[in-house]
């Protein structure tokens, strides 16, 4: 659970649902980087917004995605590292909502953003994705995939731990 829980529940001792966006940021950073949350006395949050802070983030989003991915939209993997960041903000007020991070991220799988649209610029080794359709939007377009109904609710009543 190391690198995952969020920081204002060291302080408080509860959890909210403020705290699950957090760790899910940790979660969106892990499969953009590759990189295990902590590694010894290093966080990935640590690392990327230290990265971030040596460049502009066009330049150094190459730099942070794990070369593994191989082929993808640089704009998508900016815009992704920035959905993470909102969500692993120190204030819980300052984090986006669950239901934000999912609006988000469908705009993103669509090929936009809530701030406009996304170029599609591609980065990496694997020449035959180009042109082809990934297999989430071919599902999406036989509408056999599961649509996000906008009705996301929280928990009813905050978690206690026992």
């Amino acid at each position: 659970m190391q690198g995952y829980l969020d920081p204002h529940y060291f302080m408080t001792n509860r959890f909210t649902d403020k705290s699950d966006v957090y760790s899910f940021g940790v979660v969106l950073l892990e499969v953009v980087t590759g990189k295990l949350p902590i590694r010894g006395d290093k966080s990935i949050i640590k690392e990327v917004i230290t990265a971030l802070e040596g460049g502009e983030i066009d330049l150094v989003i190459k730099d942070i995605v794990d070369p593994n991915l191989g082929d993808y939209p640089v704009m998508a993997a900016k815009r992704l590292v920035e959905i993470a960041l909102d969500c692993v903000q120190d204030e819980p007020d300052e984090r986006l909502t669950m239901s934000e991070v999912v609006k988000e991220l469908e705009a993103l799988i669509h090929g936009t953003t809530t701030k406009g649209s996304i170029n599609v610029e591609r980065t990496g080794g694997n020449s035959n994705l180009y042109g082809e359709q990934s297999p989430y939007m071919r599902q999406k377009n036989n509408r056999t995939s599961f649509e996000y109904s906008g009705s996301y609710i929280g928990m009813s009543k905050p978690f206690q731990p026992k």
